[in-house]
């Protein structure tokens, strides 16, 4: 059984899986794996990018990976055009509808880009949800636990919800080892203690997650789809 076939058991449940982070924390790249590992196992998935923010390495730029998994995608009306103007389907109102299948929203970095989930307040009040925020430790501006808490707090205002937990996902790149990723997830964790949330994965390179098994919180292995230059070798 592959790994990714191995954590299907606690892949998330909920209708509307709703993915934020700081910039370059890994969050689109998650959002992305996630999509796929999903449609193994559910008839119709939905990759929602909600990124108003940033026009690079982003889910829209995905759009033929996706389709060859059977995920759908909905993204801003001028993503991936030369027109900057923050501007999102009519279509994501409909996601809200449960008719099956599950939701994934990528959401743009920091603050200012979960500002993109305020709109849509109070349709999430009342949606079957998850909330997740991930972190990278070796990132700026979470860097440490009070970055950490005050990246959780500006997301959260912004959003007009809080996230529900955490996503690990310690990595310097393609030299990550075992130890990088364990003394992230300790910053991580104490950050989870004093925001009171748990942390729902460990995010990690399919040849890593046999390695982190003593963490015991689920591992979700990814592949990397994007690459930003400051990961470049």
């Amino acid at each position: 059984m592959s790994l990714i076939g191995s954590i299907n058991s606690v892949l998330p449940k909920k209708h509307l899986i709703v993915i934020a982070g700081h910039y370059g924390s890994g969050k689109t790249e998650i959002a992305l794996n996630l999509s796929i590992a999903l449609r193994q196992e559910k008839a119709k998935v939905t990759l929602v990018d909600l990124d108003i923010v940033n026009p690079y390495f982003r889910s829209a730029e995905q759009e033929k990976l996706l389709a060859s998994h059977g995920v759908d995608l909905l993204k801003p009306i001028y993503a991936n055009t030369s027109v900057d103007i923050p501007s999102l389907p009519p279509q994501i109102f409909g996601v809200f509808a449960k008719k099956g299948g599950q939701v994934i929203f990528d959401v743009g970095g920091d603050d200012a880009g979960a500002a993109a989930l305020g709109a849509y307040a109070p349709q999430f009040a009342t949606a079957d949800k998850v909330f997740y925020m991930v972190v990278n430790p070796y990132r700026p501006r979470s860097g440490n636990v009070k970055q950490i808490v005050e990246m959780y707090n500006a997301i959260s205002r912004r959003a007009r919800m809080m996230p529900d937990a955490l996503i690990c996902n310690a990595n310097l790149g393609d030299g990550t080892c075992k130890s990088d990723i364990l003394e992230g997830l300790v910053i991580l964790q104490r950050a989870a203690e004093e925001i009171d949330v748990p942390i729902a994965y460990i995010c990690a390179l399919e040849g890593l997650c046999p390695q982190l098994a003593c963490a015991h919180i689920p591992v979700f292995p990814v592949k990397r789809y994007l690459k930003p230059e400051w990961m470049e070798k």
